[in-house]
């Protein structure tokens, strides 16, 4: 999976180099017609209306002018997939005897999403606003006892973790089909978790509130955009009981999970244009 990331980040990489050079050769861009020549409007090449920005016969494509219908606002939709390294720290105490777990790992979940946005414009850049939801596959985790001689262990398990989010997201144009961005957005999700250990279990669902932040690079095409980012997202505190076979509440065990994710794209960005007649 993380060579398949490599291969995806690279090619990306060599399209934005391809586009810098393009964009200094693009004869629209120096038309008399054009009320300010270099002023690149990042949405050109992908808004429904951009083909009729720029009418003259030496125009090749859209000139990206500042006063051309370009800059209207649209809405689009997104898919995305996530590379996931989560940062778990977890905590477990339970009773008779007294045993606790304390443990710090590095794991590597697959996420998936998708987001609803509409994005307007803001001078020469652009606001995006969106709905996003995602979803995580399950993972466990082991947490030793570290109260010798006892041996122990929690077995912690992370089934169906989701999260649903508003962001913010600001995108600054560097010619007239890429972008950089940055911003992020809050709000919840959980998890259905469960622990057992030699002599009790505990499974509830749980959830906290979920934030993050991140940046990236969007390349544009006619009605599609490719986005390659990194987030940085913290899923807050899940907390569950741990109770013997009588039902008695023994324990608890706590975990907090942090996530480097590098985010990959698909935006369309006409949604509501498809069901036009």
């Amino acid at each position: 999976m993380r060579h398949l990331l490599s291969l995806v980040a690279a090619v990306y990489l060599l399209s934005i180099f391809s586009s810098l050079a393009a964009a200094a050769h693009n004869p629209c861009c120096t038309e008399p017609s054009c009320a300010e020549p270099t002023a690149l409007m990042p949405q050109c090449a992908s808004n429904p209306c951009a083909a009729s920005c720029c009418t003259e016969p030496a125009c090749v494509e859209p000139c990206c002018c500042p006063d051309c219908c370009c800059c209207d606002p649209f809405w689009y939709g997104s898919f995305n997939l996530r590379g996931t390294v989560d940062h778990v720290r977890t905590r477990g105490f339970d009773s008779p005897p007294p045993f606790q777990g304390e443990e710090e790992e590095w794991i590597d979940p697959l996420g998936i999403g998708g987001a609803i946005g509409f994005s307007l414009p803001h001078g020469d850049r652009r606001i995006r606003v969106e709905a996003e939801g995602m979803y995580f596959s399950s993972f466990h985790e082991n947490t030793n006892n570290v109260l010798a001689p006892f041996p122990p262990a929690f077995y912690s398990r992370y089934i169906g973790r989701w999260a649903v989010l508003g962001n913010l997201w600001y995108d600054i144009p560097l010619n007239e089909k890429l972008d950089f961005y940055f911003g992020g957005g809050i709000g919840g999700g959980g998890a259905d978790m469960e622990v057992i250990d030699a002599q009790s279990s505990g499974r509830t669902n749980v959830s906290d509130v979920i934030w993050q932040v991140g940046c990236g690079g969007v390349r544009h095409y006619e009605k599609f955009s490719l986005d390659v980012g990194y987030r940085f997202m913290d899923f807050g505190t899940y907390e569950v009981g741990l109770f013997d076979i009588n039902g008695v509440q023994t324990g608890s065990f706590r975990t907090d999970i942090a996530s480097h994710q590098l985010f990959i794209g698909f935006r369309y960005n006409s949604l509501f244009k498809m069901f036009a007649r």
